[in-house]
């Protein structure tokens, strides 16, 4: 997940910690490890923030509306 992708984080958060990513009404999207600090997070426009496991990255890749409405490309 790239840092423009990222509107808030907590700023606890270390490089390699495991974190959970949710979207704006708090539902759990993914897990993964940080990349970078909780701070740089939110404060870089550039940059993975979250490596993604394999099989959450897969998914993420669908835009969101095809995957609420149950299709696929």
């Amino acid at each position: 997940m790239l840092a423009p992708g990222i509107l808030d984080a907590d700023t606890e958060i270390k490089r390699e910690d495991e974190v959970v990513v949710l979207n704006p009404a708090g539902e759990v999207v993914c897990c993964g490890r940080a990349r970078m600090s909780g701070k740089e997070m939110i404060e870089e426009k550039r940059g993975n923030a979250v490596k993604l496991d394999g099989a959450q990255s897969q998914r993420l890749q669908k835009p969101l509306s095809q995957e609420k409405a149950g299709t696929t490309p």
